[in-house]
């Protein structure tokens, strides 16, 4: 671990921050297995499943990428009636080198994700072709 990560934030938050970031590592390389097993299938019927669970898991990034973002993107949460509640962390206030840290993982999976988007729609259209 960076020294920086430390300063800041408490032990336990750096901790979260890495298992989340961890577990969204992890779901990346199961939509990118995923894809492999959707160009390699050659039955329309197990394809279409394929593609479906797929979507699901793109779903699923979606909303572990959304849950990222609040302690790094401006400490402020949106609760289930909308409206939004700032939080105040007072000594859990992640340091600028932490956020800048974070903020380029979540760039990062944000860059894979578009990138499984797309690769979705190009084997949807290549399905479709033949």
């Amino acid at each position: 671990e960076k020294e920086h990560e430390h300063k800041g934030a408490s032990s336990s938050e750096t901790h979260k921050g890495n298992a989340h970031m961890q577990k969204m590592q992890e779901h990346m390389k199961s939509m990118q297995s995923q894809m492999q097993a959707i160009h390699g299938e050659k039955d329309p019927e197990k394809r279409k499943e394929l593609m479906q669970a797929h979507r699901k898991s793109m779903h699923k990034g979606m909303n572990m990428m959304s849950g990222m973002g609040g302690g790094m993107m401006g400490n402020k949460h949106k609760s289930a009636n909308g409206q939004g509640k700032e939080h105040e962390h007072g000594k859990g206030q992640m340091s600028p080198e932490r956020r800048a840290d974070m903020m380029e993982q979540h760039m990062g999976m944000m860059q894979q994700m578009m990138d499984q988007m797309m690769q979705h729609d190009d084997a949807k259209h290549q399905h479709s072709k033949k």
